[in-house]
């Protein structure tokens, strides 16, 4: 694997030399963090992504002693100092890490600030396109936004690994759907979920979710392609009956769904409206998101 270069509390250096102290809060879940991506090495959503990361800064009040704009800079720096390591049809997802720093019984560094460059997992949005995306509906619930908000990337995530794991006890590549304390439909691990009836678009609530900026992003698109699209509560029953279902994240943008609670979605997979949204992103980022999956996933 390549030594990439990285951001880490100051400096420039290769991921092999960045120390984290033993006592870094990020180690108790006590920070946040961002995972943004670029499409033809140019930056996709950065300035929304750094947007919410310092939304999710004040929420849980750390300091990164960095403003927004610096951020971005480094950011762009930390990519441009990789970009020699991707092929022209190749790109990268880019994580932001920020942590509170040392505990408080230990001696005072600041906050931890991480950036660094990663892998997009072409093999696995490669089986997710020729396959589709098997969801379940798990026992494990969403964090009620009484005790976090939701909105709040935050980095203690341990309710979504323990969903993913119960979901794969269906299936090995089964991924999630938590309910609400109410029984309604909120989100997945890390990523949104939308149902298709009769040719318009449904998806929680925000106030449930992490809203994602893929999500965002589906509901100004629908709008040109003429597709309508609403938040509403959505029940287990809801998305049973649907006649598609995908899910929308970050790394792969649109992942149609083949499989709900074991069952065949009713339209094949991708449904029309799917199809549609997919295409629709191709033509907005300038590449075929498909393509580059699953010609990548062959390697």
């Amino acid at each position: 694997m390549d030594d990439l270069v990285c951001y880490c509390n100051g400096k420039f250096m290769k991921e092999s030399e960045v120390r984290v102290p033993l006592w870094d809060r990020g180690f108790f879940g006590e920070g946040v963090f961002e995972a943004s991506r670029t499409y033809h090495h140019e930056p996709f959503k950065w300035v929304e992504h750094v947007e919410r990361l310092y939304r999710s800064l004040a929420y849980v009040q750390i300091d990164p002693g960095l403003t927004p704009q610096q951020m971005m800079e480094i950011s762009l720096t930390v990519f441009r100092q990789n970009e020699h390591f991707l092929s022209s049809a190749d790109d990268y997802s880019l994580v932001h890490r920020i942590t509170r720093g040392q505990a408080y019984w230990a001696p005072a560094t600041g906050p931890t600030v991480l950036v660094n460059c990663a892998d997009l997992h072409y093999e696995d949005m490669a089986r997710m396109y020729r396959e589709g995306v098997h969801l379940v509906v798990v026992s494990t619930r969403q964090v009620p936004s009484q005790c976090i908000d939701p909105k709040a990337k935050v980095m203690n995530r341990m309710h979504q690994r323990l969903a993913t794991l119960e979901a794969q006890m269906v299936a090995p590549n089964a991924m999630p759907v938590l309910l609400d304390m109410d029984g309604f439909c909120t989100e997945g691990a890390t990523y949104n979920v939308f149902m298709v009836s009769k040719d318009r678009l449904f998806t929680p609530s925000r106030d449930k979710i992490l809203t994602g900026i893929t999500r965002t992003t589906i509901f100004g698109l629908a709008r040109e392609l003429g597709i309508e699209c609403y938040e509403a509560d959505l029940s287990v029953a809801d998305l049973t009956g649907a006649d598609e279902i995908f899910i929308t994240a970050t790394s792969y943008a649109i992942g149609p769904v083949s499989k709900f609670n074991n069952r065949p979605v009713k339209k094949p997979f991708p449904g029309p409206v799917t199809q549609k949204l997919i295409a629709g992103w191709s033509r907005m980022v300038g590449i075929d998101i498909v393509d580059q999956c699953v010609s990548h996933g062959k390697k």
